[in-house]
């Protein structure tokens, strides 16, 4: 049984709380003071406008890494140089992935993640 069903299913009011490491009685709750976290929640869109800003900051970051890589693949390729276009190729396209995963991986993590845990 979770330490909230405890809570919940305490008549009393007593059940004990560890508060930054201090046991302290719970408080009673009167039950016009208890709210839905659900009904609190905003649908609409991320939470942490932040976290979504970096992460995504990061990713175009990543992505402009990605593009001048690319670009300098083509220009070694274009002056006969074969290595050099394979090796900035392929930085480039991992550093394209690394940006897309970013972007997309907080965009998730911020719409679809942090949700599901606040149910």
């Amino acid at each position: 049984m979770s330490r909230d069903a405890l809570w919940r299913n305490d008549p009393r009011g007593l059940a004990v709380r560890e508060c930054s490491g201090i046991l302290a009685p719970e408080q009673p709750v009167h039950e016009s003071e208890r709210y839905d976290k659900r009904a609190m929640a905003t649908p609409s869109g991320p939470q942490n406008v932040a976290a979504l800003a970096a992460g995504f900051g990061i990713g175009i970051v990543w992505v402009v890494f990605a593009v001048t890589a690319l670009l300098s693949a083509a220009r070694g390729y274009a002056n006969g140089r074969l290595d050099w276009g394979i090796g900035w190729g392929l930085v480039g396209v991992l550093l394209l992935a690394a940006g897309i995963a970013a972007m997309v991986g907080t965009w998730w993590h911020q719409t679809r993640v942090m949700k599901d845990r606040e149910h």
